[in-house]
């Protein structure tokens, strides 16, 4: 089955998997002169196409994202040859494309794509409908800097692949990885103090996929000085497929899932959200990392995960709760079976007191039984650590 590289959990099936569809409509490229080189071009991207087509219908495994076989990268590495071949031409016979134009000219690549690049979607639902998937090339197109002769960044998605594209002035190309952002956007920012253009790609390549309400996604911030591309930031995470980077002056944030590791809720479940914010200024870009709605639940997940793995707590706990905390684990194992956690989140309740506050976690770890906690936070030395931890009921008046 294909998995992107973020999979959030769910309660069902301890897997959501977005999968990543690409279809494309063809643009007519108006420009865009049909010489030899040009037939000779596209001959090139079908079999590529085709062969992953062949490939796909012969063991779909192989083209398991981050999975795929040697030979099926090779036939990726062909495609995307031809494609940023393709790019250049067009440039050199117009030289001062729109960004819109350059997109519709990448596409007409796909001009002879029709049935034979259907392919059997990953489900098949039991009397719902059966997905299907082409591999086409899109393209989302920025152009830098304002001069005649400007270079382009160029975000291809093509199969389940992406690909960042840097045309220069004088048309020699740099690649580098992304998800692919056919659904999604790449937007310009302000240059820096040394001119240098800079922009971010909001890829969602599991936004259009028909079930569930997850979907991993992908954030990247990168600079441009005429010859060289940077990469500045990059955050992999999962949200809800509503929601995406937000742009306001100097502020790009996500909302996200977070990072807890040894409990998880349902998709629809936004107790564990978090904000990943990013700060774009003259003088450079700082991501100042996850803040969670309730921390709280990010302090005790530290704490579990540290204790299960045999790590100091000593800066988040007091000694008795980290003794307390490492005689409830004893002999407690990890579900494997569900993204080695210890459960699923049920019940849960946050009171806040004052200077201390209490925590209720009831995780339900189906066939191994529920665990049950109740954890005290306090700061006695000005810094949030965990003074107190408990077995507690299994009925209580927390609530999801």
């Amino acid at each position: 089955m294909l998995r992107p590289p973020c999979v959030p959990r769910v309660a069902s099936s301890c897997l959501a998997a977005a999968l990543l569809f690409v279809a494309s409509t063809p643009v007519p490229a108006t420009q865009l002169v049909v010489s030899r080189g040009a037939r000779q071009l596209r001959a090139k991207y079908d079999a590529a196409r085709d062969a992953l087509l062949d490939a796909r219908r012969a063991d779909r495994t192989q083209l398991d994202y981050g999975k795929e076989s040697p030979a099926v990268l090779e036939l990726y590495d062909r495609a995307w040859k031809v494609i940023g071949e393709w790019t250049v031409a067009y440039l050199r016979r117009n030289p001062r494309p729109t960004p819109g134009s350059l997109a519709a000219a990448i596409a007409e690549l796909n001009q002879t794509a029709g049935d034979g690049c259907v392919a059997k979607g990953d489900y098949e639902l039991e009397g719902g409908p059966v997905f299907v998937e082409c591999f086409v090339v899109s393209a989302r197109v920025l152009r830098l800097g304002s001069d005649p002769d400007s270079a382009y960044a160029v975000a291809l998605s093509f199969g389940w692949r992406g690909k960042l594209l840097f045309v220069s002035p004088s048309r020699d190309l740099v690649w580098k990885e992304v998800l692919p952002a056919r659904v999604g956007t790449i937007v310009a920012l302000p240059d820096d103090r040394r001119g240098r253009h800079r922009f971010y790609v909001d890829a969602r390549p599991g936004d259009d996929f028909p079930l569930g309400s997850l979907a991993c996604k992908e954030m990247t911030v990168w600079d441009w000085d005429g010859r060289q591309a940077r990469e500045l930031v990059r955050h992999n995470y999962t949200t809800f497929k509503s929601e995406g980077v937000r742009h306001r002056g100097e502020w790009l944030t996500m909302h996200t899932r977070g990072g807890i590791r040894t409990f998880y809720v349902s998709n629809q479940d936004r107790r564990l959200m978090a904000t990943q914010r990013v700060r774009v200024t003259p003088n450079g870009v700082q991501d100042l990392g996850l803040r969670y709605d309730a921390p709280e639940y990010q302090l005790a997940d530290e704490l579990l995960h540290r204790t299960l793995h045999g790590e100091d707590v000593s800066l988040i706990a007091t000694p008795d709760a980290a003794r307390r905390t490492a005689a409830l684990l004893a002999g407690v194992k990890r579900d494997e079976k569900c993204c080695g956690s210890l459960g699923e989140l049920m019940e849960s309740a946050i009171r806040r007191d004052g200077s201390s506050t209490t925590v209720e976690l009831h995780l339900d770890r189906y066939h191994a039984g529920r665990l049950d906690l109740e954890l005290t936070i306090g700061r006695p030395t000005g810094k949030a650590r965990v003074t107190g931890v408990r077995a507690i009921s299994a009925t209580s008046s927390a609530s999801r």
